[in-house]
């Protein structure tokens, strides 16, 4: 079957999301044979008008910013007149909040400019309009400004580099940003051979997850709360299969282990009104391996799953690859991982998650005479509670050092509590002096001595 494909000039503009959209459309209409013929005369297409266009990159592409300068401007000439009425014994205050709303303005406006569609785009705006290169973050630093980066200690600086590389840097400024992409390329080389470890594990850990069986006839699945969001009805229901059947006016409206598709998605939201359950491979009960109707269908071809098709080594390497680019794309310095993490943990000491209500259970414990309290029990435990719901527990070991109280509010990132005692120490639950009995040298006592070398005689 031949289908012609007509795009006019005054459609909307051929985006990468518009592409990916004609190509499922094609997929479901006319079949993969037909899809792929259709994706190859695309490429042809796109490959012959992109060489016509000549589209090309240069420096007088990237114009500085008017306004820019006009508001860095009157930002400075207000912090300064700030600085002259503060006198000389008082301390100068840095207007550090300043800064990022200086960002924020300047960046907005270049999204203004960039996203802009016209007949007449400049070659920045075709080339991020289109989504086949670039972002809008390296357009901000490239007419923007550079932004935050990360210090020498690890931490972001407290000022940002205003200048854009367009308008160039200042030599400290050149340096700072040449430390932070060094640094980001050294963790770079280091964390790659980490990533293909955890692809390794992982492969290692689901190699034996294969499709064995049609139907485990399991009765259990997950509840699912429906949403009318158009990702979560992509990711999460479409593909799976119905594990209890949905029942309006005692009427049987979807049946058990019917899939949901396209179709039928719109009379399962609408009458499913206590949660959905559908069918998971956590859920599956089948001794070896999963069953066809708890995994759904391949989400690469979109039909059923066949017996012995290697799941868990697909789902190993789907984790694995993007965990991979993660490691090796940096942003400031720093990795996406290391980015969320960077927060520099106090040894031996827990720190709070989230902010909340403390409540401590079974707690036994000693106070000593400067209000030190002391876990000297194995089972008790420490809880943040929200709008009365547990949210976060911790079990507290032995020896613990309490620094916070029942039914006290803690903010995210405040330290709980210590621990500095051993597993093997012994603790004293009440004062007094201590005795020792049966004590013998060199049996039960070991008694060191310790020689004085010449130069601590001389010291003497």
């Amino acid at each position: 079957m031949n289908v012609i494909f007509l795009y006019e000039w005054n459609y909307p503009e051929f985006s990468k999301q518009l592409t990916f959209d004609i190509i499922k459309l094609v997929n479901d209409k006319c079949g993969s044979k037909q899809m792929t013929t259709f994706c190859e005369r695309l490429m042809r297409l796109e490959f012959k008008y992109a060489t016509k266009s000549g589209l090309s990159l240069s420096n007088s592409d990237l114009v500085s910013l008017s306004y820019k300068k006009l508001l860095l401007r009157g930002i400075r000439s207000r912090i300064t007149k700030s600085w002259s009425k503060i006198g000389n014994k008082q301390e100068i205050s840095m207007s550090l909040s300043t800064w990022p709303k200086v960002l924020d303005v300047v960046n907005s406006n270049i999204n203004l400019e960039i996203t802009g569609y016209s007949l007449k785009q400049t070659p920045i705006q075709m080339i991020i309009n289109s989504g086949a290169r670039g972002t809008l973050s390296q357009i901000q630093q490239l007419i923007g400004s550079r932004g935050y980066i990360v210090g020498f200690d690890g931490k972001p600086c407290r000022l940002p580099i205003l200048n854009a590389y367009n308008e160039g840097l200042s030599l400290i400024q050149f340096f700072c940003c040449t430390f932070s992409s060094r640094r980001g390329l050294i963790d770079t080389t280091l964390k790659t051979a980490s990533s293909g470890y955890l692809t390794r594990k992982l492969v290692e850990s689901t190699r034996e997850w294969v499709i064995s069986e049609d139907d485990c006839s399991t009765e259990t699945g997950l509840n699912v709360k429906p949403i009318m969001d158009l990702d979560f009805i992509k990711n999460r229901l479409i593909g799976r299969f119905i594990a209890k059947p949905i029942l309006t006016n005692k009427k049987i409206i979807v049946q058990r282990n019917e899939l949901i598709t396209e179709d039928n998605i719109y009379k399962i939201l609408t009458n499913c009104n206590d949660g959905l359950w559908i069918r998971s491979p956590l859920t599956c009960q089948v001794r070896f391996g999963i069953c066809k109707l708890c995994y759904g269908i391949e989400l690469g071809s979109r039909n059923m799953v066949q017996h012995g098709d290697s799941v868990g080594v697909l789902a190993a390497q789907s984790i694995g690859e993007p965990g991979t680019q993660l490691t090796l794309r940096t942003f400031h310095g720093l990795t996406n991982i290391e980015d969320k993490t960077n927060r520099k943990m106090i040894k031996n000491c827990l720190i709070s998650p989230v902010s909340g209500i403390i409540k401590i259970k079974d707690v036994s414990c000693v106070v000593s005479e400067s209000n030190d309290i002391t876990v000297v029990n194995s089972n008790s435990s420490l809880l943040i509670i929200k709008d009365g719901i547990e949210i976060w527990s911790y079990k507290l070991p032995r020896g613990t050092h309490l620094l916070v109280s029942n039914n006290k509010h803690v903010e995210s990132e405040e330290i709980l509590c210590f621990n500095c005692i051993r597993s093997t120490s012994l603790l004293s639950l009440a004062s007094g002096r201590l005795f020792f009995k049966n004590l013998i040298y060199y049996l039960n006592i070991k008694k060191e001595t310790y020689d004085i070398t010449e130069r601590d005689k001389d010291q003497c």
